[in-house]
C-alpha cells in the first residue's frame, strides 16, 4: 500500500485554484468564499478510503477512550467515546478553513471535507450535549434535531467497506481499543503465531511472531494511531520476527494531503537505535516477569533411567559392586540415549526469551527504502 504524489496534484495548482475564484474586495486585498475554498481545499485531500484514518486519528488525538466501526449496508456507523467536541467549534472547523483547530478537529475536519465534500458522501455528525445534529446530504448542509446519542456519532454513507477495512489495517498500533465490525483491529500478521503483544513503553508498540517461513522486522512511524511511514529492519533470517509503531513528537507526517511527499528527517531515524535498545531490554523484562525462567519438562521415561543410576550406585556399594556397576552404566546408557525433550509451548518461549536478548545487543538499521510515507 502506498500514498502515490502523481496522483495527487500539487501545492501550486491549489493556490492558481484558489487564486481564480478569489475576488478583490473594497481595501484591494483578494478575498475567498468560504465555501469555495472548501471546495477547493477538499478537492486537495486525501483520495479514496483515506479518509478513515483521519477519524481515526481524530479519536486518538481527541482524547476518545475507546472507538467503534460498525457497517449497515453501504453505510459506516462510528462511534467515539469521549471527544468534547462542541457544536460551534465543529462548524467553525468545518466552514471556516482559516480557523486554527485542535487537532482532533483538525483530523476530523480533514476526514469531513474528503469524505462529504470531496467526494460527496452524505454524513451526519452529533454528540451527547448537542442541541442540533449536522448534516450533509451530498449538495447542502442542515441542522436536524438532535437525537440524545450516548457518544460522538458520525454516519457516512456510499462507503465501500472492502477497501475501507483494507486502509485501516494502517491504524491496528491505534493506542485506544478499536473494533471494526465487531473485531479488534489490533491483529498480528496473517498466517502467524502472535507470541507478544503489547507496549514495553509509553510510546511504542510491538507485536512479535513465530511463523516457519519467517519474515521481515519492520519498523514503522505512528502519527496519532496511524501508520505514516514504514522501513525494513535488518534481516535476522530467523522464524522469529517483529513489528515495532514509534510515536516520536518530531514526526510531522499526518497524512493531510496538503503538502508534496517528503521523507522523514535523518536526524528523527537516528534515534532509533538507542530507542529500540532500550525497548528490547525492557520488552526482556517484561516476558521474564510475565513467564518466569522456564525449567523443560522431563519425559516420563527419563525418571525410570535416573532412578536405574541411583539403584546401580547403591548396589555397588551395598552388595554386588559388578552387578550395580552394571545397572549403573545401563542407567547412563539410558539417560544418553534418552534426553530430556521441551515441549513446543516451552521450546517457542524460550527462543523467544533467546531472540529478544539477541535483538537487545545488535545494531539496529533501517533501510534506505520507505514502504509506505504519508503527507505533512
Amino acid at each position: 500500500m502506498s500514498l502515490d504524489p502523481g496522483e495527487n496534484p500539487s501545492l501550486d495548482g491549489m493556490l492558481e485554484a484558489l487564486a481564480e475564484e478569489a475576488r478583490r474586495d473594497s481595501s484591494g486585498s483578494f478575498t475567498l468564499d468560504p465555501r469555495k475554498a472548501i471546495e477547493k481545499f477538499a478537492a486537495f485531500q486525501l483520495s479514496g478510503s483515506f479518509w478513515g484514518l483521519k477519524v481515526v486519528q481524530a479519536a486518538v488525538a481527541g482524547g476518545a477512550s475507546s472507538m467503534e466501526l460498525a457497517f449497515r449496508g453501504d453505510q459506516t456507523i462510528w462511534k467515539l467515546k469521549g471527544p468534547g467536541w462542541n457544536c460551534g467549534e465543529v462548524e467553525r472547523a468545518l466552514w471556516h478553513p482559516e480557523t486554527k483547530a485542535e487537532a482532533g478537529l483538525h483530523h476530523l475536519r480533514i476526514a469531513l471535507w474528503s469524505a462529504g465534500f470531496g467526494q460527496q458522501k452524505p454524513f451526519t455528525l452529533e454528540a451527547p450535549g448537542w442541541d442540533r445534529r449536522l448534516r450533509w446530504d451530498g449538495r447542502h448542509f442542515h441542522r436536524d434535531s438532535a437525537t440524545h446519542c450516548a457518544t460522538v456519532e458520525l454516519r457516512v454513507s456510499g462507503v465501500d467497506a472492502s477497501p475501507l477495512k483494507k486502509v485501516l489495517r494502517l491504524a491496528k498500533s491505534c493506542p485506544i481499543p478499536f473494533s471494526v465490525a465487531g473485531v479488534s483491529l489490533n491483529r498480528g500478521r496473517p498466517r502467524a503465531h502472535v507470541l507478544f503483544s503489547g507496549y514495553p513503553r509509553a510510546d511504542l508498540f510491538c507485536q512479535l511472531f513465530c511463523a516457519p517461513e519467517g519474515g521481515l522486522r519492520l519498523f514503522h512511524w505512528v502519527k496519532d494511531g496511524v501508520v505514516v511511514g514504514t522501513y525494513c529492519l535488518e534481516d535476522d533470517r530467523s522464524n522469529l520476527y517483529c513489528d515495532w509503531y514509534f510515536t516520536d513528537s518530531k514526526v510531522t507526517t499526518d497524512l493531510s494531503g496538503l503538502s508534496l511527499i517528503s521523507p522523514l528527517e535523518p536526524e528523527v531515524i537516528s534515534t532509533t537505535n538507542q530507542m529500540l535498545a532500550e525497548s528490547t531490554s525492557r520488552l526482556h523484562e517484561l516476558l521474564l516477569e510475565r513467564e518466569g525462567d522456564p525449567e523443560p519438562p522431563r519425559r516420563n521415561n527419563i525418571s525410570f533411567w535416573e532412578s536405574t543410576i541411583v539403584v546401580g550406585a547403591i548396589t555397588m556399594l551395598a552388595t554386588d559392586p559388578a552387578f550395580g556397576g552394571v545397572i549403573l552404566l545401563a542407567g547412563v546408557l539410558g539417560t544418553r540415549l534418552n534426553p530430556p525433550k521441551v515441549s513446543p509451548g516451552i521450546r517457542r518461549h524460550q527462543e523467544l526469551i533467546d531472540y529478544v536478548a539477541t535483538l537487545k545487543e545488535e545494531p539496529w538499521q533501517l533501510s534506505d527504502s520507505v514502504l509506505l510515507i504519508g503527507f505533512e
